[in-house]
């Protein structure tokens, strides 16, 4: 990768936590498989010709065990509970536009502070 492989200013990037104990096996229950998500993930962002406007990424641990398995939109820096295999082509397209249609799946936001993220849950439920 390099400065050509760009479009624009500002490439997004989605990690896929995968080979993190608890994502992994999360995902191997879900989904037959930990990298069936990153692979349909991938597929569909090809197949909608994004393939230099999304990376998406294989990750090891991120830190959010607890609400395995996960995903990260970078450069945003939103976690999100992974989507459904089913809805890759939608979780793609939600990338490009920041994630705000993951909206009820965001975990965390690092743009805002932790109040406005704990107050986010607090409201959500999720607290």
């Amino acid at each position: 990768m390099n400065e050509h492989d760009f479009n624009g200013d500002r490439p997004r990037q989605l990690l896929v936590c995968t080979f993190g104990e608890d994502c992994a096996a999360a995902l191997k229950l879900r989904d037959g498989q930990a990298f069936a998500l990153a692979d349909k993930l991938k597929d569909a962002r090809t197949a909608a010709g994004l393939k230099r406007e999304l990376y998406v990424t294989k990750t090891g641990c991120m830190g959010w065990c607890e609400h395995a398995p996960v995903v990260q939109l970078l450069p945003e820096g939103r976690i999100f509970s992974a989507p459904a295999l089913k809805d890759a082509p939608v979780a793609v397209q939600a990338c490009l536009e920041g994630g705000k249609a993951m909206a009820k799946d965001l975990l965390w936001d690092y743009s805002l502070s932790r109040a406005q993220n704990q107050a986010r849950q607090a409201r959500d439920g999720r607290a």
